[in-house]
Formats: C-alpha cells, structure tokens, sequence
C-alpha cells in the first residue's frame, strides 16, 4: 500500500532524536546521510516532509494485507457482514 511514511514534525524529529539517543543537530546530519546513501527517499521529504523508502512500503503493505484477513476472519466467525 503505497502512502506509508513517517511525517517528520518537530515532535517526530525530537522523539526519533531521542531514541537514537542524539541532539537534533547530529540527528539532521544524520538525516541528510541517509538521504546521500539513498536509505529514505529524498524527493518525499523535499515535497511532503515525510520519510519512507520501499521497504517500508513493502513492509506496511504486508501488515495491512495480514490485519485485513484477520479481520474478515473474526467478522467471519462473528458472523458479521
């Protein structure tokens, strides 16, 4: 499912800072390293402020799909429609 990103607000930045355990000076240049060795995807970040890559599209993708047939499951057993 296409879409799955991280929005990088201030409170995103400082809580992703703070559990690599870094001030947000090094956690930018470490941002702006993983945006040189292609780790995120730098054209998301520069139009929409958001950090993604495809694994993390795949990675989602696969969780979605695996909640939704769970889901059905449980209406199913429910008896649900």
């Amino acid at each position: 499912r296409p879409g799955c990103v991280l929005e990088l607000t201030p409170i995103n930045r400082r809580i992703l800072a703070a559990r690599i355990r870094v001030r947000g000076d090094k956690f930018d240049r470490l941002l702006e390293a993983s945006f040189e060795a292609a780790v995120f995807d730098r054209k998301a970040f520069d139009e929409r402020g958001v950090i993604t890559n495809r694994y993390i599209e795949r990675t989602a993708a696969s969780a979605f799909k695996r909640r939704e047939a769970a889901r059905r499951r449980w209406h199913r057993d429910q008896g649900v429609k």
